[in-house]
């Protein structure tokens, strides 16, 4: 008989991340990444290379835990006060964020040695300005993701009015409305694809490009893929039960459906 009883886990770096363990690992690894280069100066004894190896080695572990455990995603939403059900981010995007700022505090390492040659000539100066450029497209990626993992992005909620995406840099509401309820709701390894019937209902930062398909990005979302699938195929095809979106009673009902087979694909 399958389980229709609602998941509730516990939160912590082992499992769903909790918003202050969260920004705590971020905050820290932005602390370590704006200190490490004055390490060298103030302490005398600590010679460079081994401020940057740590640094670099820290950058790397957190890259390879980011990219851990996705298969080992939860089946399961939480039901989030009584308003939704909600997916929140990953662990692995946490280790994600805090791996740009150590990459940064490695290379403010090198670039503030004394020992570093300086440039001399025209192709040195045009390798700078190469490096110059590179070097803020970094920053504002990085920005962009440290400040994503500090205010909780990504997620997937489902609401009773519609299903609520929050990407890295924007968020999108799409009601239930908009989707077409007969049509397939797809699934890749990575991403949630649902197909909208009436596009005007949708609010727009962006010119519409025209396609049917709304494709939800979940790498980095704690969810599996085919769970959030199953989830809004049941919702769209069954509009009386969106009501009870955010309740346990609603939650039960959901995962009694989905587990038990009665949604079509």
């Amino acid at each position: 008989m399958p389980d229709a009883s609602p998941r509730y886990e516990r939160a912590g770096f082992g499992g769903r991340p909790r918003a202050g363990a969260r920004k705590t690992l971020i905050l820290g690894a932005m602390g370590i990444g704006v200190l490490a280069p004055a390490v060298p100066v103030l302490v005398g004894s600590v010679r460079l290379v081994a401020v940057l190896v740590v640094l670099v080695g820290a950058w790397l572990l957190a890259l390879v835990r980011a990219g851990l455990g996705h298969r080992r995603f939860p089946a399961a939403f939480t039901v989030d006060d009584e308003t939704a059900f909600q997916a929140p981010p990953a662990v692995q995007f946490s280790y994600f964020a805090a791996g740009w700022p150590l990459c940064i505090g490695a290379f403010a390492v090198i670039i503030t040695d004394p020992e570093m040659p300086r440039p001399v000539g025209a192709s040195d100066w045009a390798s700078v300005a190469f490096l110059a450029v590179m070097a803020v497209f970094v920053l504002v990626y990085a920005t962009v993701v440290i400040v994503a993992g500090l205010t909780g992005r990504p997620y997937l909620r489902l609401t009773p009015a519609g299903v609520q995406y929050a990407n890295l840099a924007f968020d999108r509401f799409i009601p239930w409305q908009a989707l077409c309820p007969d049509s397939a709701v797809t699934v890749s390894r990575f991403t949630v694809t649902v197909h909208q019937e009436r596009p005007e209902l949708l609010r727009r930062r962006r010119p519409r490009s025209g396609s049917p398909r709304l494709t939800f990005s979940v790498g980095y979302v704690r969810i599996r893929p085919q769970f959030a699938a199953a989830a809004i195929r049941f919702y769209l095809q069954h509009p009386e039960e969106r009501p009870a979106i955010g309740t346990p009673d609603g939650y039960a009902r959901l995962n009694a459906a989905v587990r038990g087979g009665r949604t079509r694909a």
